[in-house]
């Protein structure tokens, strides 16, 4: 029930980040009243979705660095086959 009111928030405020973290304070508060774990709570699960999401586009865009630098293979093509966009990709190949 949680994720779904959390989804709705997010939907509904997505024009103001201002608003969605008054309403997620009122919702964390709401639910520390009903014993929730914190693992259950609202802002817990958006932190780990958020993270889960950053750490997929770091290991993708390290991957495709590396196919990059080790098979002399053309950023286009990997940004290609990757879904990536080529100036992302350039920024994070020629940046280290």
């Amino acid at each position: 029930m949680l994720i779904y009111i959390t989804k709705r928030l997010e939907e509904l405020t997505k024009d103001s980040n201002y608003k969605l973290g008054k309403y997620m304070l009122i919702l964390e508060t709401l639910s520390t009243n009903r014993d929730i774990k914190l693992e259950d709570s609202p802002s817990y699960q958006i932190v780990m979705e958020r993270g889960f999401n950053r750490g997929i586009s770091k290991g993708i865009i390290n991957t495709a660095t590396t196919m990059i630098k080790e098979f002399n293979l053309y950023v286009e093509i990997v940004a290609k086959k990757l879904n990536i966009l080529i100036d992302e990709l350039k920024k994070h190949l020629y940046n280290k």
